[in-house]
């Protein structure tokens, strides 16, 4: 859906930035409940 491709673009954007730390892991985590529902 489009959340889910919004959430994934700021994943993407983070991830560099936080060096797979918290940002990603909780973004991954709202993806994951995107998906889910």
């Amino acid at each position: 859906i489009i959340l889910g491709d919004v959430l994934q673009s700021l994943n993407r954007r983070t991830l560099p930035k936080a060096k797979r730390g918290q940002h990603d892991y909780w973004l991954n985590d709202l993806i994951e409940q995107t998906k889910n529902k």
